[in-house]
């Protein structure tokens, strides 16, 4: 691998996050409200909004105050809640469980159901169970992922009764009430990644099977599981990879819908949650978690890409 290359993309990413940051940051810290105002109106007691805005730092100047949070930033420190003063690095770390087990879950279903059916359909085009998949996925990407979700609810749960409607267990407590209670997000959130995945692996396996190796493959009498697999899965990968890493980073941006549709526990209800009690520096702190995620899942699909065909890396 490049050292130049690694470098150049560490860079990017590092910019990145230092770009999101101050977006973020100065995005959050113009609206209207602040945690002193929030804490004083929820008390009663408004007279306390000046001591409070003073002792939590909220007097200074925005661009003082964001100088402060970068220093804190370099040395590793997300800073402290401005609610409940616990540290935000400690708050995000008791919610990532949850975000990830969803993510992970919903990534896995997803996209693993994508390209079986994408590969499916390619391999039966112009049968029925290509017309499926096709306005299966065009329904998937058109329709909202949360009136999936509600939709789900409504079925599944409050009509036949089959699964809890809300609620989250960790899977290190008892694993089959957290994968019973997952049943309804990750249906809803994979529902929209295998979209994708269905037709763009459709697309491109529908590609390959038109090239002269494949051609040549079928002309030696190879049985059709080996040209799927061997020949023409391998050569379809680039494009497959590439969405597969893209989706995992909307997975993750949409873990924050998700979780305040089933009340799961998870980072997106700690960003809501901290935007409504304008507690900005717990939302920059995830914000900043998400982004950071979601440029290192780019990196690898990069590198990914870069092995598979070292002359296209760029995803």
């Amino acid at each position: 691998m490049d050292t130049s290359y690694l470098l150049t993309r560490l860079l990017s990413g590092f910019v990145a996050l230092v770009v999101l940051s101050v977006v973020v940051f100065f995005l959050l810290n113009v609206l209207p409200g602040d945690a002193a105002l929030s804490r004083s109106v929820a008390t009663g007691d408004r007279d306390s909004t000046e001591r409070l805005r003073a002792n939590l730092g909220l007097d200074k100047p925005i661009h003082e105050r964001y100088v402060d949070y970068a220093s804190d930033l370099l040395r590793g420190d997300l800073g402290r809640s401005l609610s409940t003063q616990v540290p935000v690095s400690q708050a995000i770390g008791e919610r990532a469980k949850a975000t990830v087990e969803l993510a992970v879950l919903a990534g896995f279903v997803g996209i693993t159901l994508g390209v079986f059916f994408g590969v499916l359909a390619a391999v039966h085009r112009g049968r029925w169970i290509d017309a499926v998949v096709v306005a299966v996925g065009s329904i998937g990407i058109a329709v909202p992922t949360f009136w999936v979700g509600i939709l789900l609810v409504y079925l599944f749960s409050l009509e036949l009764d089959l699964v809890p409607a809300a609620g989250y267990v960790p899977l290190t407590e008892d694993p089959m009430e957290s994968l019973r209670l997952m049943v309804l997000p990750v249906a809803t959130l994979s529902f929209w990644v295998m979209a994708s995945m269905m037709r763009v692996t459709r697309s491109a396996f529908i590609e390959v099977m038109n090239e002269e190796f494949v051609r040549t493959a079928r002309a030696k009498g190879l049985p059709p599981r080996i040209v799927i697999v061997r020949h023409t899965l391998r050569a379809a990968l680039i494009p497959i990879v590439t969405l597969a890493g893209l989706q995992l980073g909307r997975i993750i941006g949409g873990a924050v819908i998700i979780e305040n549709v089933f009340a799961i526990p998870g980072l997106g209800r700690l960003l809501v949650d901290s935007i409504t009690s304008r507690d900005y520096i717990t939302a920059e702190g995830v914000v900043l978690i998400i982004g950071a995620t979601v440029i290192v899942i780019n990196f690898v699909v990069d590198l990914s890409l870069r092995a598979i065909n070292p002359s296209q890396g760029h995803a």
